[in-house]
């Protein structure tokens, strides 16, 4: 889901579906959506398990990570160019 302040939330692949390109094609339409919405940055909170792959499609952290009860969030952005 992309909000009105340009954050992707609640992006999730299940475990089955990781690997072929589910993730990547979620975020790519989210990134085409935030370009048709004139949108220059996206910002999301990503958990351990899937930081390395925001930084593989160009995210970079954003500040501290904050553990929370269950998890832990990176805060991230990527500039849309």
């Amino acid at each position: 889901m992309l909000t009105p302040q340009a954050e992707i939330s609640l992006c999730y692949v299940v475990p089955e579906a990781q690997g072929f390109g589910v993730g990547r094609a979620m975020v790519a339409a989210l990134e085409t959506e935030a370009a048709r919405r004139s949108l220059v940055e996206l910002s999301l909170r990503s958990t351990q398990t899937a930081h390395p792959f925001y930084l593989r499609l160009g995210f970079f952290d954003s500040g501290p990570a904050r553990r929370g009860r269950f998890i832990t969030a990176h805060p991230m952005r990527k500039a849309l160019t």
